[in-house]
């Protein structure tokens, strides 16, 4: 399962060289950006002219957005469900709940009916097989609102996750 890579003492740690895929990275991103260069360089005046009036309208969003921006476009309101549309999510999974419950039961009594047949080891399978997605599907709501409760629980006390 696991496998071992690179050992290093601290001082090689420390004194290490960047992995091939960064260099191989670093090298295609500067390779891009010299050919960006040269094509800007060579380019005919009409081109030349394109290109710096997309620089300059680039230029001046991204200023303008710098420029105008506040605290108060940090903070984006926090979306609320409306009640109707919560208590028809609500009325969804009772149903879904109660469809796999009613499809959970038919199938124990095709597993019934399999050991009626004969076919007792098939139908041992059936039934672990049957109460154990039974369960997962019955305790999954359950675990997911726990698990997004803790996670409120531990980041509301940080800075960023007050509205969390």
């Amino acid at each position: 399962m696991f496998r071992k890579q690179e050992t290093f003492t601290i001082t090689e740690f420390l004194h290490r060289t960047e992995h091939k895929e960064q260099k191989r990275l670093v090298n295609n991103i500067d390779f891009f950006l010299q050919s960006l260069l040269k094509e800007v360089k060579t380019a005919k005046p009409k081109q030349k002219k394109k290109y710096k009036t997309l620089l300059l309208k680039t230029l001046s969003v991204s200023l303008s957005v710098l420029v105008y921006s506040t605290p108060v476009f940090a903070q984006t309101e926090q979306p609320t469900i409306l009640p109707e549309v919560d208590s028809l999510l609500k009325t969804i999974q009772l149903i879904c709940l109660g469809l796999v419950a009613a499809v959970a039961t038919i199938c124990l009594m095709l597993a019934g009916g399999l050991r009626i047949v004969g076919m007792g080891e098939k139908a041992k399978a059936w039934s672990k097989e049957i109460i154990k997605g039974l369960i997962q599907v019955i305790s999954a709501p359950v675990l997911i609102w726990l698990i997004i409760t803790v996670a409120k629980g531990l980041l509301s006390p940080l800075p960023g996750y007050q509205n969390f």
